[in-house]
């Protein structure tokens, strides 16, 4: 599978959310507002989520294995990275 990311905002002003990006798998699906987040054990690649009716957050889609997870998160820091560099 093919993964690639986008970042549409840099977040700077906020201390655990730095970035919105999109990711696209194999050039035929997209997943809009996956957001770069700064975690207790550094970045990660958090997927779009909804607050339902008994406000529980819960996410819009995800990825079934660890290695599908690993190669998202991946590709969506790595587009961070390369977007935070080219701002300098």
């Amino acid at each position: 599978m093919t993964i690639t990311a986008k970042i549409h905002r840099i977040l700077p002003g906020n201390p655990k959310l730095k970035a919105i990006a999109e990711v696209t798998l194999d050039g035929e699906f997209v997943i809009h507002n996956v957001r770069v987040v700064d975690g207790n054990k550094g970045l990660f690649a958090a997927m779009p989520r909804y607050l339902d009716q008994n406000g529980v957050w819960r996410d819009h889609c995800f990825p079934v294995t660890s290695q599908c997870n690993a190669k998202i998160n991946e590709a969506v820091i790595e587009a961070y990275r390369e977007a935070c560099y080219s701002l300098q």
